[in-house]
């Protein structure tokens, strides 16, 4: 998985590529299983099998949650670990964080989806200017 992800980021560069990394992996960990010692060649027959239009979809938003999870996460994780006054506080912060994500990148999923419109690099863009947007409540 890591082999794969960093494949597909050697273009962005430093936190961007960290974090567009650790998404795109942990996407395909959850595709394919968490087995760390999976093949690429299993890799590619699990991957292959799983892999329709629907799946597609789950899989994009599953991305776009994770990349903002962690993108939100590192801009805001030093404030909320000063803030939270023990491990289980900590912990909530972690998961509002994480829902407030969730939520905000399923609407503007179900928004896109909704235009039937085919996702191409252009409405990739529109939809991450969309979903920060909804983050930082515009």
């Amino acid at each position: 998985m890591e082999d794969i992800a960093e494949i597909l980021v050697r273009e962005a560069e430093g936190t961007e590529r960290k974090l567009l990394w650790k998404a795109l992996q942990e996407t395909l960990y959850y595709r394919v299983g968490f087995d760390p010692s999976i093949s690429y060649a299993e890799f590619r027959t699990r991957f292959s099998q799983h892999l329709d239009d629907h799946a597609a979809s789950i899989l994009i938003k599953r991305f776009l949650r994770l990349y903002f999870f962690h993108h939100v996460w590192f801009e805001t994780g030093e404030s909320f670990r000063t803030l939270a006054r023990t491990s289980r506080e900590f912990e909530k912060y972690i998961e509002d964080v994480e829902r407030i994500c969730e939520r905000t990148v399923s609407s503007v999923w179900t928004s896109f989806e909704k235009t039937n419109r085919p996702l191409d690099s252009d409405t990739a863009a529109e939809l991450v200017q969309k979903i920060e947007q909804g983050l930082r409540g515009d």
